[in-house]
This record gives structure tokens, C-alpha cells and sequence, in this order.
């Protein structure tokens, strides 16, 4: 377990002063650890960092305690003097200014600026660039407050060591930068400036503007430009375009979707096996408008006063996401946004049963009716997980069917020709009214492709109703998400609201519903109800639900329904539901591997 200790600083200031890095000097960090300053603010160093900023701090007093009063004459001796009070980057900027004498009143009484131009050449200051390079690689992390410990890392993205620390109502995700040196660090700054510079110098039309082309140019150049590892070129094409802030979230798979609620506020995010979690990263104005940038460049949507709102996905090869963001007026306190990543690997059945969505009777049930080619509604709030699981399930069918999957503005399914199985993927919008009349016609020229099974995304509309009960009617067979808060009420706004007759909804088979749960102040996501639905082709009333599995509060688990037995697969290949899970070569050989 890689536990790295932490030397804590306290301090009332809001801001890291010289006196207050002084600190260091006279109660030093132990060597490998690191260092945390808390007060207002609470800001995280490596110990490399800190080592440095201490011999910096070192000499910048032992400057300032060198000024003679006759140089106190001089208004640049006092600004140096007075600059203890500042913050480092001032304390530096000021020292780094070439023309220090204010007045043009040379003062021969002291040696004052030979040693500032001493002090100077010692840490290569020769202009502003190279205090911004400097701080750039002293920049802390800043941490929310009240912050105390790191504990052991949980798991790595390339640069950062991700801790998850668990309270006893909450979990926080924490990324440190730790894998980088001080010297990497630096390296890195300079070599962004390289590319930034290359590109102004060097640019020819037609010029990119979308993010994935981008990052793979800027990958390219910065092989090319400087002698950096591989596992560092995405992190440094990110950063180049101002989404550090953000890289942990993007591009950490065990995310499912996070949250920022305004502007310079921590951002919260659902992680896989944590469930909801609070995060130590502080996204910044800045990162949140490159973001929006890029998404509405890809998108071709504007987000202004007049339109406010944005739902764009954008995708490289680190990352799928779908963006929900909303600005002023529309947003009270600045700008929000919601971002649900899509997985480069998806969650299969095994994955649901090993962190407890669901059962293992409650998996061998579901299998059992895909096999028979069962129809599945999979309802629920949003946020709920309905479209992990309808992915899940698609991934179990046989790879000798052919499958089409009808999908929205982003990909909610994933692509499975890797895994040898016959797909096609159709992208049909419903973002306006145009849009929306060419899903239904592409929903529509279903009944002509011959597909076993059909992947729809998520029911939205009256229309893609009346076109998924249209598919069903055909006899085509289905698995589709829609929001719903129970199974009843999905049949009352199907047929009240969308004005779907009764008889039609005798089409249904499977119906599973999705809740989240909050328990010692995290969310989960779990399997709340499996159910099928009673056909009745003779009286005109609606069908009656038949659970089959069910929540139970007391166990906090799913169980069958009145000792009903699971039904198992028709061939009896399978003894007992835990069987099913043991097996994974006849999974593999049955479902496709998975």
C-alpha cells in the first residue's frame, strides 16, 4: 500500500506569503513527503517543489536582511523590503526587474544590486517569462478545506495518483500530480511554449479547430519537439489547451459523470465503485470556457444570452463524453455543467453482480430472456444507470445475430465489432423538429434492414413511442431505456399522454427499473424492480405488471417475488445461478466473449 506522509503547515493568511513559506526553514518537511498549507486556503506541494521554493525563500530573506539602511534611500531597496508581505511571484517579479533603479538615482553607498543581479542570474530570472516558467512548475494544487490526509493511492492516470478517502458520510476523489519532477515539470512548461510558438509560426490552411485533431497534432509536435515519455503526451497536448483543470475527469474510465455547479467551485462526480463522490479539483472559469469552446465547435451550437443552454458530446481517443451546460440568465450563479462520460470499456453483467446493481438470480433471469429474444423496457430516473445496464444486456447476445442500434445526438450503445458481433449503429437526432421527423423515418425503415435486435437508445417523444411500439407491433424485438418512476406510471403516460392503445402495450415483455439510493451519503445504483408484463389480447385494459424480482428495504437487496423460481435457460445447460457466474467459458461460448 503506497502511503506518502504529509507535513502540515497552518497559517491564518488567505494567501502564501514569504513569512509564511518561511515556515519551511525552520521546521523542515521529511524528505519524500508532502506538504500541505492550510488556512483560508489550503494548497498541496510535492516535496521536490517545496524543497525549492524553501531554497528560494532562503535567499530571497537573507537578501532582504542585507539591505544597509543607507540603501533604505533607494525606493527599490524598500519595495524589496516590503515585498516580505507579498505573495512569491510578486516577491520574484519584483527582484527579476532589470531596471532597478527607479529614480535613475544610482546609490554608491551599497552593493545592493550587484547582489539582486547576482541573486538573479543564480535562478536564470532574466524577464517575467521566466518567473511565469518558475511558478508554473511551483503551481500547488489547491484542496478544499479542512483537509486532512492523503491516505494510500487507490489507482494511477498518467500523471496523477488518484486517492479515494473515505469519511464516514462521504468520499472524496482526490488526483495528486506526483509522477512529475520538478525538472518534468518545467520541461513541460517550456515545451507547451515551443508548441504554441511552432504552430503562430507555422500555421497552414485548412486549420483545425476541432479537439481530437487537435490533441493528435499536438501529440505529434511534442514528440517531435522534445525528448518526452509517451505516457505524458496526452497530458501535455491537454494542458496545452488549457483543460489540465479537467484531465482527471475526462480521461479516468472508473468515472461515470461529474459535476461543476459554477465557476471556480470543486467539482463532485458518480465514480464506478464509489458511487457519488466529492473531488479536490478546483475547476476554474478558465477550464470550463475551453471546454465550451470545443463543444460548441464540434456541435456548431451557440451558447450566448439569448441561447444559454449547450448539449454537445465531444470525443477524442482518451474520451466520449456528452456536455449539459447552462449560462446567465438561465443559470443564477454562473455557469453549470454536467458532463456524462461514455466508457471505453463498458460495465458487463459480471461487473453489475461484482459491485451489487444487481443479482446474480436477478443476471440468470435477464439471460435467460434475452436468449428467448424478449423484449426489454428498462425504466427509470435519470442519472439512474439505465443505459449501463441496457449495454450489459446488449453484450450478452449471441454474435450470430444482427443488431441495429438507434441511438441520439451521442452514442449511447458502444461499438462491438471487437468482440466479433454484428452491429450497426445509426445516429438519429431529436434536438428539433427536423431532426426529430428523421429519427421517426429512420426508426421506420427498420421493419426493411431484417434486424434480430434492436438497441434503442432512449425513448423521448410521443413520436418515438409511437415508432418503438410500431417496431414492436412488426414483431421486431427490442431493449430501450425511458424515464419513468414506476412501472405503472410508464403504462399511464404511454397511454394517457403519448396515446398508445392499450392493446399495443401488450407487446411489452420485460420491464426493469432502475432507482438510485443514498446510504451514509453516497449514491448507488441498483436494480429496484424486474417485472413482466401479463398479456391480455382480449380485454381492452391495461396490462397487469407481474414482479418478479424486487427490492427489498430490510436486506437492501433484490429478491425474487413470493419464492418464485428463476426461470433458467431453456437447454438446462445451467444448474443454479451461481453456476452462471463460475462458468465464464460457457458465457464466452454461449454470449459472445465479454
Amino acid at each position: 500500500m503506497n502511503i506518502r506522509p504529509v507535513k502540515f503547515y497552518s497559517t491564518h493568511l488567505p494567501l502564501l506569503s514569504l513569512d509564511t513559506l518561511g515556515m519551511m526553514l525552520s521546521d523542515p518537511p521529511p524528505v519524500g513527503s508532502s506538504v500541505i498549507f492550510t488556512g483560508k486556503m489550503t494548497y498541496l506541494f510535492q516535496y521536490d517543489q517545496a524543497d525549492a521554493l524553501a531554497n528560494i525563500v532562503n535567499r530571497v530573506m537573507a537578501l532582504c536582511g542585507s539591505v544597509s539602511e543607507s540603501s533604505l534611500r533607494c525606493k527599490y531597496a524598500s519595495k524589496i523590503l516590503v515585498s516580505l508581505n507579498m505573495t512569491l511571484p510578486s516577491i520574484l517579479s519584483c527582484v527579476a526587474k532589470k531596471d532597478v533603479d527607479v529614480q535613475r538615482i544610482r546609490c554608491i553607498s551599497c552593493d545592493l544590486c550587484k547582489r539582486i543581479s547576482s541573486f538573479r542570474r543564480s535562478l536564470k530570472l532574466d524577464g517575467e517569462g521566466d518567473i511565469s516558467r518558475l511558478m508554473n512548475a511551483m503551481r500547488p494544487q489547491i484542496l478544499p478545506k479542512k483537509f486532512s490526509d492523503l491516505g494510500p493511492v487507490s489507482y494511477y492516470i498518467e500523471p496523477f495518483s488518484i486517492h479515494l478517502l473515505h469519511d464516514h458520510d462521504s468520499t472524496m476523489y482526490v488526483p495528486v500530480l506526483d509522477r512529475l519532477s520538478l525538472d518534468e515539470r518545467i520541461m513541460i512548461y517550456d515545451l507547451i511554449r515551443k508548441i504554441r510558438s511552432y504552430e503562430w509560426q507555422n500555421l497552414q490552411k485548412p486549420i483545425s479547430i476541432d479537439l481530437p485533431d487537435i490533441m493528435e497534432e499536438r501529440k505529434a509536435l511534442a514528440r517531435r519537439l522534445g525528448g518526452i515519455e509517451d505516457r505524458l503526451l496526452p497530458f501535455i497536448a491537454y494542458s496545452s489547451v488549457g483543460l489540465s483543470d479537467l484531465y482527471p475527469l475526462l480521461v479516468d474510465d472508473d468515472i461515470s459523470e461529474f459535476f461543476v455547479d459554477r465557476e471556480s467551485s470543486f467539482a463532485y462526480l458518480d465514480h464506478r465503485n464509489y458511487g457519488r463522490c466529492d473531488s479536490s479539483l478546483l475547476v476554474s472559469k478558465r477550464a470550463m470556457h475551453h471546454l465550451l469552446t470545443f463543444a460548441r465547435t464540434v456541435s456548431g451550437k451557440f451558447m450566448d444570452y439569448f441561447t444559454p443552454s449547450l448539449r454537445a458530446s465531444l470525443k477524442t481517443k482518451e474520451f466520449y463524453v456528452r456536455i449539459s451546460a447552462d449560462m446567465p440568465p438561465i443559470s443564477m450563479e454562473g455557469t453549470s455543467m454536467a458532463v456524462r462520460k461514455f466508457f471505453a470499456k463498458p460495465m458487463d453483467l459480471k461487473m453489475l453482480i461484482s459491485n451489487e446493481t444487481m443479482s446474480a438470480d436477478a443476471a440468470t433471469y435477464c439471460m435467460a430472456q434475452i436468449e428467448k429474444r424478449k423484449n426489454f423496457t428498462i425504466y427509470g430516473e435519470s442519472g439512474s444507470g439505465k443505459t449501463t445496464l441496457a449495454v450489459a444486456l446488449d453484450l450478452l447476445t449471441p454474435r450470430i445475430w444482427r443488431k441495429i442500434s438507434v441511438e441520439s445526438d451521442v452514442a449511447e450503445n458502444v461499438s462491438q465489432h471487437s468482440y466479433g458481433k454484428h452491429q450497426i449503429r445509426l445516429l438519429a437526432s431529436s434536438a428539433s423538429k427536423a431532426d426529430q421527423e428523421k429519427r421517426v423515418s429512420v426508426l421506420n425503415s427498420l421493419l426493411h434492414k431484417s434486424p434480430d435486435y434492436v438497441f434503442f437508445g432512449e425513448v423521448l417523444s410521443r413520436e418515438d413511442s409511437e415508432s418503438l411500439f410500431q417496431i414492436l407491433a412488426a414483431g421486431l424485438k427490442c431493449i430501450h431505456t425511458i424515464h419513468a418512476d414506476s412501472g405503472e406510471s410508464l403504462l399511464r403516460r404511454w397511454t394517457y399522454q403519448h396515446k398508445i392503445p392499450v392493446q399495443s402495450l401488450n407487446d411489452l415483455d420485460v420491464l426493469l427499473q432502475m432507482r438510485k439510493f443514498s446510504y451514509e451519503g453516497r449514491i448507488f445504483r441498483r436494480v429496484y424492480r424486474i417485472s413482466e408484463a401479463v398479456k391480455d389480447q382480449e380485454r381492452s385494459e391495461m396490462p397487469r405488471i407481474l414482479d418478479v424480482f424486487l427490492w427489498d428495504e430490510s436486506k437492501k437487496a433484490l429478491r425474487p417475488v413470493g419464492g418464485a423460481t428463476v426461470s433458467l435457460l431453456h437447454d438446462g445447460q445451467f444448474e443454479n445461478c451461481a453456476e452462471v457466474m463460475k462458468s465464464e467459458n460457457n458465457l464466452s461460448s454461449k454470449y459472445g466473449q465479454i
